[in-house]
This record gives structure tokens, C-alpha cells and sequence, in this order.
């Protein structure tokens, strides 16, 4: 069922787009997204946050995203009453640099999360994407296989984050998506293309063995690109190097998984 939340403001056209949106996906075979609207930042923090809680009820495993809009989650999250001590998370990406820095993904969850929880007595567990090792391409084995133990089935969900050139978690466009030596590999190394600062990625393969995902987008411009991806991603793969999103779209088609997607015209404050 698609769940919309608006307010008076919201146009008709919205619901006219949305319901075209369901109609498509139950005929004709296209992506099942379901758009969920929210007017406002705050209320998309807070629509992501009880899809979240509803799919963790019974405690579980997640991977989230980072970012300014994940960091506002996870501070409302840490005041929802979850079984969180049976709750197992992994960042979607991380990048190779302390937890104290600012760059830091896992960092973030557990200033945000971790840390308020564990002052209530109960937090959840989480998995590390970094090792020891100078590079993420020689932690990456050890994460791997960190990543099968903790995490040997499905996700209960995963929630994606997305740039505006497409990219999902450290997933970027003319990159691989996943490990060419090992193609089933939960994780694999990564550079982001302008900054050329390393990363370990969650693999697009790993990504999509879950039971809910979901991706959390603010801004018109982000919804330009998504629109963009899903009527591509109905089309044949192209030669040409295709946005990361888009394949991730494709690949949930052929697995026929529904894909929530929690939009505001609204973007996160400035820190």
C-alpha cells in the first residue's frame, strides 16, 4: 500500500504522480518504489525513523547511511524505544579515518546513537567497516569476514543515502560495484572521485540481501536524478557507465523488491 504524508500545502498533482507511480509497477512490470512525501525535514526525519522502528521491533540487523540527514536520525532514533541491545548496525560506508574525525560514518552513529543509548542501558551493537590496516583494500578481507559472521543472512533493512551524481554508499559512478575478485564479497575498497579519500563500501550485491530498503532523499534536485534513474533503469543496461543508483534499481526490478523511498522537498540544516 502506498503511504503518502502530507499536509494541506501538498498539491494534488503529488497524489496524482504517486498513484502513477503504483499503477506503473502493478502493470507493467516496472520498479515498485513507493514515494512517501513529507513536507518538512523534521517529518521525514520522522517517517524514516518509525519505518525503521516498525522493521526493528523485534530487534535485528540494519545498515544505514551517513550524512547531515542520518545524523538527525539517529539523534531521534536514540529516543525510541527499541529491544536495542538486539539490534546489530553496520554504516553503509565508511571512510578510512578515525572515528574521532568529522569524515567518520561510524563516528557519527556512535555519538549520535550508540552513546545516548548505552547511558540508558541498552545499545545496539556495532559493526565495524575499518581494520587496522594502512588501506581499505587490505582491511578488506578482514571485514568481510567480520561482516558474514555478524550479519549471515539477510538485513532486516538497509536505508541508502544518495549523491546527486547518483551514487549510493560508497558506490560511485564508473566504479565497481562490486569486488572483481570475489563478485559475492559483502564490502569492497573504494575512492571517492574528487577527493580521492578511501573508503570501504558495503558491494551493491550485499546492499540488496535484505528484507526492506529504502532510500532517504532530500531536495528537488535529488528527486530529478532518482526520476531520471528509474526510467533508465527500465531500459536494457547500457555499455556506458551507468549511475550507481540506477543499477541498484534495475537489480531490485529483477529481484521484483519494493524499494520505499522517503522524499522532502526539504534538505538538511547546515551544521
Amino acid at each position: 500500500m502506498l503511504e503518502i504524508w502530507e499536509d494541506e500545502r501538498t498539491i494534488s498533482t503529488w497524489r496524482l504522480r504517486m498513484a502513477a507511480d503504483v499503477t506503473s509497477a502493478l502493470y507493467t512490470g516496472a520498479i515498485p518504489m513507493q514515494w512517501q512525501h513529507a513536507p518538512s525535514f523534521d517529518r521525514l526525519v520522522s517517517h524514516t525513523a518509525q519505518w525503521i522502528a516498525k522493521r526493528l521491533e523485534a530487534g535485528g540487523g540494519a545498515a544505514l547511511p551517513g550524512g547531515r540527514t542520518p545524523r538527525e536520525l539517529c539523534r531521534h532514533l536514540a529516543s525510541v524505544a527499541l529491544p536495542w541491545s538486539t539490534v546489530r548496525l553496520v554504516a553503509t560506508d565508511e571512510r578510512w579515518v578515525d572515528d574521532a574525525s568529522a569524515d567518520s560514518n561510524e563516528g557519527m552513529f556512535r555519538r549520535e546513537l550508540v552513546a545516548p543509548l548505552s547511558v540508558a542501558g541498552a545499545a545496539p551493537q556495532l559493526v565495524s567497516l575499518k581494520t587496522r590496516d594502512a588501506t581499505p583494500a587490505m582491511g578488506a578481507p578482514e571485514v568481510a569476514a567480520r561482516l558474514a559472521r555478524e550479519f549471515p543472512g539477510a538485513f532486516d533493512l538497509v536505508l541508502l543515502g544518495m549523491g546527486e551524481d547518483g551514487h549510493v554508499a560508497s558506490l560511485f559512478p564508473g566504479a565497481a560495484m562490486n569486488d572483481a575478485a570475489d563478485p559475492h564479497a559483502p564490502c569492497l575498497a573504494a575512492v571517492h572521485p574528487q577527493t580521492a579519500q578511501p573508503r570501504m563500501s558495503l558491494s551493491l550485491d550485499r546492499l540488496l540481501h535484505t528484507r526492506a530498503l529504502a532510500l532517504l532523499v532530500g531536495g528537488e534536485a535529488k528527486r530529478a536524478v532518482l526520476e531520471n534513474a528509474k526510467r533508465a533503469a527500465r531500459r536494457p543496461a547500457s555499455s556506458t557507465a551507468e549511475q550507481p543508483v540506477t543499477m541498484l534499481l534495475r537489480a531490485a526490478q529483477t529481484r521484483r523488491m519494493p524499494i520505499q523511498v522517503f522524499w522532502s522537498p526539504a534538505e538538511a540544516p547546515a551544521p
